[in-house]
Formats: structure tokens, C-alpha cells, sequence
């Protein structure tokens, strides 16, 4: 999937967003909202929210599997601080870059060739 097409996805989610007085372009000029707008804007707009691609999401059951397999591959890429993401209270399992201390070569690095790794772990 393009860029453009990821970015066409969100755009209802984001439009929903914005309807209910979250604007993300707006927040270095008007602040952020308040926890309980943004709260209500999210549970408004969740049905907008495109699925997460199959590989990565939770209800996967080789979810973990294809995660753990974009980390090596990373790994064999020289990204040293990647670990797998399973937050129990996100929708998606995947690839968690730059560790506890947000180490940027790794995070530079491991945007670099996450495209290539999802690809190459998706053919196993």
C-alpha cells in the first residue's frame, strides 16, 4: 500500500476527529484538548478508524510470528535497539524502535528498512 493510500484511510478518521474539536494541525497554535474532548472525539470516531493490516493485527493468531520475524530481520540490518510491540491494549502487534532511551540511529535506521523487513518476513 502507497503512502497515498495509507493517507487516503485516515482521512475520514481524521475529518471525524476535527468535526469534534480535535484538530491535530491546530495544536501548536490552539493547544491541546482537554482529556475528556479528546476522550469523546475518539470514541465518536473509532468506526472511522481503518483496520489494522492483517499481519499485525492482534486477532491474528501468527500476529507475534510476523512480528518477531520483522525484529530479526531488522537486527540482521544492524538496527540495534527493536524489540517486538504487543501492548495488550493497542490493535496491533509489531515493531517497537529506539528503546527506553529513543536511541535515533536505531529509530533512523529501523524506518529505513521496516518496508523491506515486513516484506521479507510476509514471503515465510
Amino acid at each position: 500500500m502507497s503512502r497515498e493510500d495509507k493517507d487516503a484511510l485516515l482521512q475520514a478518521a481524521a475529518r471525524c476527529m476535527v468535526d469534534h474539536g480535535v484538530d491535530k494541525t491546530r495544536f501548536h497554535t490552539d493547544g491541546m484538548p482537554t482529556d475528556e474532548v479528546m476522550k469523546a472525539a475518539e470514541k465518536a470516531c473509532e468506526s472511522k478508524n481503518p483496520l489494522p493490516p492483517w499481519e499485525m493485527d492482534r486477532t491474528n493468531p501468527e500476529s507475534l510470528d510476523f512480528a518477531g520475524r520483522v525484529v530479526q530481520c531488522l537486527r540482521d540490518k544492524g538496527v540495534k535497539k527493536v524489540e517486538v510491540y504487543n501492548d495488550p491494549n493497542s490493535p496491533i502487534v509489531g515493531a517497537s524502535l529506539g528503546g527506553p532511551e529513543n536511541d535515533s540511529e536505531s529509530i533512523t535506521k529501523g524506518l529505513d528498512f521496516m518496508d523491506e523487513c515486513e516484506k521479507e518476513a510476509s514471503k515465510k
